[in-house]
């Protein structure tokens, strides 16, 4: 008996060093959040971490177009993010649109068989997606996308705790997009102070001139 309790309370304890280890690796994240300007390379350190902590093979993010009404790969761990960039993937045909518009997180153990699957984008990327966890971004009341994580490694399934993982990566997620639209803003609103300073200057040199003939 003191050799099997013994054997579970070294399980207990390594399962919580997985754990403080998997939070360590979120509040890194968390601090490159506050210094980070540039997008594209925090949200793929964001979708490499997510790969990592669900042992996963890959990881992806999609946002919503919302003029033409679908999604869009902005960054992927598991093919070439580029080839994926090219393909659109219709919010009432497939699984991501489901977490979209539900804004709920989901675990589908058989992808082939579901019935919102998109086979395209397997098709054009010649991957097969076996099984899927994917949960919603979201800003406010308002879901802008969705991170996806396919075929967990080693032939297991997703769990509640890679759900509990990708729902706080989402979350800084959000914060990196809406950090980049508010400084995309006071960027754009400088460039505008600063044309018409331009102007200003332009015109009040042309009264000088004249002033002075």
């Amino acid at each position: 008996m003191h050799d099997i309790a013994e054997g579970q309370c070294g399980d207990e304890l390594a399962a919580l060093r997985q754990r403080v280890a998997e939070l360590e690796r979120i509040l890194e994240m968390t601090r490159e959040l506050t210094s980070a300007l540039t997008l594209r390379p925090l949200l793929s350190k964001i979708a490499e971490t997510a790969r990592e902590l669900t042992n996963s093979v890959g990881a992806s993010i999609l946002l919503l177009d919302e003029e033409a009404n679908e999604l869009r790969f902005m960054v992927a761990t598991n093919y070439p993010s580029g080839s994926l960039g090219e393909i659109p993937v219709p919010i009432e045909r497939s699984i991501a649109g489901a977490i979209l518009t539900s804004r709920q997180p989901m675990i589908v153990s058989d992808v082939q068989s579901h019935p919102r699957f998109y086979p395209e984008v397997d098709r054009l990327t010649d991957f097969t997606c076996r099984s899927l966890i994917g949960v919603p971004l979201q800003i406010h009341d308002r879901c802008i996308g969705v991170m996806e994580a396919p075929n967990k490694q080693g032939g297991q399934e997703f769990t509640q705790k890679d759900v509990e993982t990708l729902t706080t990566l989402a979350a800084q997620i959000t914060i990196a997009l809406e950090n980049a639209r508010l400084y995309q803003e006071v960027s754009d609103h400088a460039e505008q102070l600063e044309e018409r300073v331009r102007e200003r200057t332009a015109e009040l040199q042309v009264r000088n001139e004249e002033l002075a003939a």
